[in-house]
């Protein structure tokens, strides 16, 4: 996949050079830009899944109460420039557990910056924290398309990205949430996705 945005880099500066048509000035620079950055943040995801997948977790205290604020916090300048809002409607003081805070923090990162991208204008992303049984649930609800029950189980895999018809202007490479879902599995979790066609998902 990195290699396509390189040809394109490539393809672009053989056309400004052969004179082939190319886009002018600030348009060519801007386009160059764009395989580059999105290169650039495949590489990123590729090592951060790599690392989630065969590096040895560093255990420790870890509060779920606090993750959830700071990357509440850490989300609100993207939902604001997307015209919508991040809130906690439900959590306890404190959530103690173990794990390794800095994967949990980037994978509920991850999940949060998948439900503010595909969130209509106008919309409130909720997120909860609440024990079940000896587990503590980290909810993040949506208001945006909603996935179709028998995609669902396509959500977590590698390069998998189900709204690629729909939503085509909204970019990534679909290994956000199988970070998510090597994350949560390697601390002894699990994943539910509830969620309808036009219906947002949580």
């Amino acid at each position: 996949m990195p290699i396509l945005f390189v040809t394109s880099i490539l393809t672009l500066l053989q056309m400004q050079r052969n004179s082939i048509e190319p886009p002018q000035g600030d348009e060519l620079l801007k386009r160059i830009e764009k395989y580059a950055q999105a290169s650039l943040s495949m590489a990123e995801s590729f090592v951060r899944l790599a690392s989630a997948q065969s590096h040895e977790y560093r255990v420790g205290p870890l509060d779920p109460a606090s993750v959830l604020q700071d990357a509440v916090g850490d989300a609100c300048t993207q939902a604001r420039n997307q015209g919508l809002s991040v809130t906690i409607f439900q959590t306890p003081g404190s959530a103690p557990c173990l794990g390794d805070r800095p994967l949990v923090a980037r994978a509920l990162a991850n999940v949060l910056n998948n439900a503010i991208k595909y969130s209509p204008a106008q919309s409130t992303v909720q997120c909860s924290l609440c024990a079940r049984g000896p587990n503590w649930i980290i909810s993040v609800r949506d208001e945006g398309p909603g996935i179709d029950p028998a995609q669902q189980d396509r959500l977590f895999k590698p390069f998998s990205r189900l709204h690629d018809l729909t939503h085509p202007n909204i970019s990534g490479v679909g290994l956000g949430l199988a970070l998510v879902h090597t994350v949560v599995k390697r601390h002894g979790g699990s994943l539910e996705v509830e969620s309808a066609v036009g219906q947002g998902a949580e």
